[in-house]
């Protein structure tokens, strides 16, 4: 009688050990795929922080061009032009050719 009671909790052990071994390999399982989904995830913000910093480099530059226009709208050069430009102003005795659409 003793050896069937042994036979039952091996039996036992053997199947709670079974359902162990299932469970941590369920966690693995999700941990991996939660592993892959962060990386995907990492790999994006690494893209976008990418992204972002040509923008702020871009933005910097332009605002290095925009530090000079206040002084260069005042000069004689910037209202010629704007003159010729937008008004279709000329010197006097100045011949101007335009093309045929």
């Amino acid at each position: 009688m003793a050896q069937k009671q042994k036979a039952r909790a091996s039996a036992g052990n053997r199947l709670g050990m079974f359902c162990i071994a299932v469970v941590v390999i369920a966690l693995i399982a999700a941990m991996l795929f939660q592993s892959a989904a962060l990386r995907k995830k990492n790999t994006a913000y690494r893209e976008q922080i990418s992204q972002t910093q040509d923008l702020i480099e871009a933005e910097q530059e332009r605002a290095k061009e925009l530090e000079g226009l206040p002084a260069y709208t005042q000069t004689d050069e910037y209202i010629e032009k704007t003159a010729r430009e937008k008004f279709g102003l000329v010197y006097p005795g100045e011949v101007v050719f335009k093309a045929d659409n």
